[in-house]
């Protein structure tokens, strides 16, 4: 979204950090920043906005370059009051931005069940093809159970042992080598360097 401040223009673009779990165990964090650009010298240079809501209605904003300088360097930062009708379409495009990430969110826990969902779509499919089946043909599948002993104990056996499965799981658990878990915990360490720098980073970016 672009915006015009005292003459100068800028580009209001949040963005998100997302830190996902390896071990697929609990859904990813998002971490959420005012990012943007101004244009300085006929070029567009990054920064964050942060904004600050007074009392009485009104809001300013503060344009923070980014990246990191020499410590001796002055650091630039310009504020500016907004007009009601700037903050209402920056509040506009944070809410909008907001609902992506819940989006996000609800996608990632639906990523965590993905296999629990295709199993209950089977077992819905075939309860669908089982009613079809025998509003069609006259209950063919219910009376060719009702006639099988065979199939009636299958069915018996398959409701006990889920139900059995229910307080007792007794699925078979994966093995893991000692490869797999060397490389595990490389992806961890990896993983851990690269939340590392972003804080790093986060923090340069933001403690002015």
């Amino acid at each position: 979204m672009r915006i015009n401040l005292n003459g100068k223009k800028h580009k209001y673009k949040p963005s998100y950090y997302k830190q996902e779990d390896d071990l697929n165990v609990k859904s990813p964090s998002y971490s959420i920043y005012r990012n943007g650009k101004f244009l300085e010298d006929g070029k567009w240079e990054d920064c964050r906005f942060f904004i600050n809501d007074k009392k009485k209605g009104k809001s300013t904003i503060v344009i923070i370059p980014s990246g990191i300088r020499e410590k001796n360097e002055n650091r630039i930062e310009e504020k500016f009051e907004l007009s009601r009708f700037r903050r209402f379409k920056i509040r506009t495009y944070d809410f909008i931005f907001l609902v992506k990430i819940r989006c996000l969110v609800i996608f990632d826990k639906i990523t965590l069940i993905r296999k629990n969902l295709n199993y209950i779509l089977i077992a819905l499919i075939g309860s669908i093809i089982y009613f079809l089946i025998n509003h069609f043909y006259d209950n063919f599948l219910q009376e060719l159970i009702n006639k099988s002993n065979l199939v009636q104990s299958l069915i018996v056996f398959l409701s006990i042992s889920s139900i059995i499965n229910i307080f007792h799981p007794f699925t078979l658990r994966k093995e893991w080598t000692i490869k797999e878990i060397d490389e595990l915990i490389k992806k961890r360490l990896e993983k851990e360097r690269e939340d590392l720098e972003h804080e790093k980073w986060a923090k340069k970016n933001s403690s002015w």
